[in-house]
């Protein structure tokens, strides 16, 4: 079993997309896991570099602070997206698992329309930051503008998975089948 097939959804099962899913969703999940435990022991190996200095030689790292913090809000808005992707969100099951099976998908595609307007706004609102951090550094010397971009990279990655989603659950309704719970790439 690999890693990727390791991996559960909230509910505690795995996930068949994983599995089963086409190719390209699969890719793509591989990819964002890959990414979120890459930066996941970036952000471990650049704190322990931290305490080592400060603690073990005593001189402490200016640039560590910042790399982590930067490391830490690309974790924040990649996580954003693969909690859209796993529908790890409570928004998605509190009021889904309180309607009959006639408005399922109604309410799922209300909640995805409130989603995808705050994800809209938010990753607008990154443009304007990447925009405005173009041609400053930080006092470490890092690029202000590589933060920023996690926003708005996040926010287009939550509204592609959050797209899919809704699109499979539309296709299942009309093709007369119940909406698919939480597994994008799922053969229905």
């Amino acid at each position: 079993m690999t890693t990727a097939d390791a991996i559960v959804d909230p509910a505690g099962e795995e996930s068949p997309a994983r599995r089963t899913g086409p190719w390209p969703v699969r890719l793509i999940f591989g990819i964002e896991d890959a990414v979120m435990a890459l930066l996941l022991v970036a952000v471990f190996v650049v704190v322990l570099i931290q305490v080592a200095s400060r603690f073990i030689f005593h001189a402490p790292l200016s640039w560590t602070t910042e790399v982590s913090v930067t490391i830490m809000i690309w974790l924040a808005f990649i996580g954003l997206a693969v909690g859209i992707r796993d529908k790890a969100h409570v928004s998605f099951e509190l009021l889904e698992d309180r309607v009959s099976e006639k408005y399922r998908i109604l309410v799922g595609l209300v909640q995805a329309v409130v989603l995808g307007f705050f994800l809209v706004i938010v990753g607008y609102g990154g443009i304007g930051l990447v925009q405005l951090g173009l041609g400053q550094l930080t006092p470490a010397g890092l690029p202000q503008w590589i933060a920023f971009s996690a926003v708005p990279a996040g926010c287009a990655l939550g509204l592609l998975h959050l797209a899919a989603i809704e699109a499979q659950a539309v296709w299942s309704a009309l093709r007369g089948r119940s909406a698919p719970s939480a597994d994008l790439g799922k053969e229905a």
